[in-house]
């Protein structure tokens, strides 16, 4: 979120700001014995679609711009360490949202986003 919005976390708060941030992506693609790496340098984030409905998976589609990509490597970056991927489990906003107050209209409001 920091690199969207262009600044840094200031005491849990992040405001918008225009502190240039790059990133470095890579893709690995598993081809048996020998995997390759494919690395995005340069990289800034550009936009975030973000969905958080009612008793639906939350959904977030990142814009990246990228300056380049040098030819995929079949080594890892020196010093990096990989770990398997998370098994946490799907963010459903519907866990997520509390009714405020005992108002249980369809139009009463809620809030709260834990």
């Amino acid at each position: 979120m920091a690199d969207l919005l262009a600044n840094d976390w200031a005491t849990n708060v992040l405001k918008n700001g225009n502190v240039v941030k790059t990133l470095a992506f890579e893709k690995t693609f598993e081809l048996g014995a020998t995997d390759v790496y494919a690395r995005y340098r340069g990289c800034r984030m550009n936009t975030l679609d973000l969905q958080l409905n009612a008793k639906q998976n939350v959904t977030a589609n990142w814009g990246v711009m990228g300056i380049g990509s040098p030819n995929p490597d079949t080594a890892i970056v020196t010093g990096a360490t990989y770990t398997d991927p998370t098994t946490t489990p799907v963010l459903n906003a519907a866990l997520a949202v509390i009714a405020a107050g005992r108002d249980r209209r369809a139009d009463a409001p809620f809030a709260a986003i834990s």
